[in-house]
């Protein structure tokens, strides 16, 4: 299956971007020991050459010390390898890495976003391990349109190791003053409305939800409920998969609310794109928010109230499911890398070491390999309080949903950006609906070329 994987978080998500990205950002962690690859280390058999690895990602503190000790016991476990891993800000990841495959001193491994999957696979920068699948590198009971994500062209040049889902996340202390009940399952953006004015109506919060316009997740799912998408990836190049009318009426919906008091002031929205913790829903300004389900538990550890995920909306009438799990962090090599065999091992050992899987958790998303599921379901415990959690969450979506459609094209990244200066144009007053229409439409087709 080629192209086939969802759009992933860019700019205009930059929020957990921010919440993952800091800390430990651009330490270097020289891991397992620093011996020249020509020789072995000490722990290492004698006559055996050592081999050393590079990795390159981006993460949160929790992140970086997971990371590191996943790198101290591959080594204690390989002891003729080592590895160094490097913490880069996501603000520079993409930058640095490029400057580093340019100068041909790219690190062996490297986190991936299926942002840009695409982009560097066309580049032809990296590493085919269709050739390791069945040897080094285990996908056995992989889901079959899972295990196809990172498929490009025939070629595996990225592997997921974690999962996650769009989600519409809310107060429930603040939601139960309101007396409307939450869905069990599925229900419609205007039915989303009609609890967000709920909320304001009762009192239990100022606003009743974020604005979501500026998210490009929140697009994506609005016109997959429309049957379209984002992007249309059928022809070279990708173009817009909607027309000028739906994207008007999608800035009106959210104008309206805004302009009613429903949906949170374009200030409000500014802090929230500088990070989650200054989203509306932790301040406690708004009862309803957008958020990935890997960002339940961050969200839930900086908050006192319950907070329950529920699917994004669906449109009335319909004519596709709008929700679907996606992969959420993959790793890729580099196709310079003197040790491709090893790199494989490595993602192998994150999809399928229990040592591993325990240390990383869910920091990072649900894992996608059964391997590490059957590890984790062991290891927690089930929530008392009837909030989902991310597995929890993910299970439901994959049962109302629907698979994700296609790998964000070149020059997406671009357009994601683009749609949250739009947005940002309509919240603050700068720009009228049909101007914003017109400027995104002439400016997304200079992107994607």
């Amino acid at each position: 299956m080629n192209n086939t994987i969802g759009s992933a978080m860019n700019k205009a998500i930059d929020r957990r971007a921010l919440f993952a990205g800091t800390g430990a950002a651009g330490a270097l962690l020289l891991l397992a020991g620093c011996a020249s690859s020509s020789g072995p280390t000490g722990g290492a058999e004698a006559g055996m050459k050592t081999k050393t690895l590079r990795y390159t990602f981006w993460g949160s503190d929790l992140v970086g010390k997971n990371v590191t000790k996943d790198l101290t016991m591959y080594h204690e476990k390989n002891p003729s390898v080592n590895i160094t891993g490097e913490n880069i800000p996501w603000a520079n990841y993409w930058t640095k890495l490029d400057t580093q495959i340019a100068g041909k001193s790219a690190p062996d491994l490297f986190q991936m976003s299926n942002q840009v999957v695409m982009d560097y696979a066309k580049r032809g920068v990296l590493t085919d391990y269709n050739q390791y699948l069945g040897h080094t590198l285990n996908m056995n009971g992989w889901d079959e349109s899972m295990s196809q994500y990172g498929v490009v062209d025939g070629k595996r040049v990225s592997i997921p190791v974690s999962t996650d889902g769009f989600t519409v996340i809310c107060n429930v202390d603040m939601q139960s003053k309101t007396g409307v009940s939450l869905p069990d399952k599925g229900w419609t953006w205007n039915e989303l409305a009609a609890a967000a004015r709920a909320a304001v109506k009762a009192g239990a919060s100022q606003y009743g939800m974020a604005d979501g316009s500026y998210n490009y997740p929140v697009l994506e799912d609005w016109m997959r409920g429309l049957g379209k998408s984002i992007f249309d990836v059928n022809g070279s190049p990708a173009k817009l998969g909607f027309t000028k009318d739906d994207f008007s009426n999608y800035l009106s919906w959210w104008d309206k609310l805004r302009q009613e008091g429903t949906v949170v002031p374009g200030g409000l929205t500014t802090d929230e794109i500088k990070g989650f913790t200054t989203s509306p829903i932790v301040k406690g300004a708004a009862t309803f928010d957008f958020t990935t389900s890997s960002e339940l538990e961050p969200f839930r550890s900086v908050m006192k109230a319950r907070l329950q995920a529920l699917p994004i909306p669906e449109q009335d009438g319909g004519a596709k499911k709008a929700n679907f799990v996606r992969p959420a962090v993959f790793m890729s090599g580099w196709n310079g890398s003197p040790v491709p065999e090893e790199t494989s091992k490595v993602i192998n050992s994150w999809l399928n070491d229990p040592d591993v899987i325990t240390t990383n958790g869910f920091s990072q998303g649900v894992p996608p390999s059964p391997t590490a599921l059957e590890v984790l379901a062991k290891l927690t415990p089930a929530r008392t309080d009837g909030m989902r959690s991310a597995t929890e969450y993910l299970k439901l979506i994959r049962e109302i949903g629907s698979p994700m459609d296609y790998l964000t094209p070149t020059g997406g990244r671009d357009v994601y950006s683009l749609l949250q200066r739009i947005a940002q144009d309509v919240m603050f007053g700068k720009s009228s609906i049909a101007k914003a229409t017109d400027d995104f439409f002439s400016q997304a087709a200079g992107f994607l070329v």
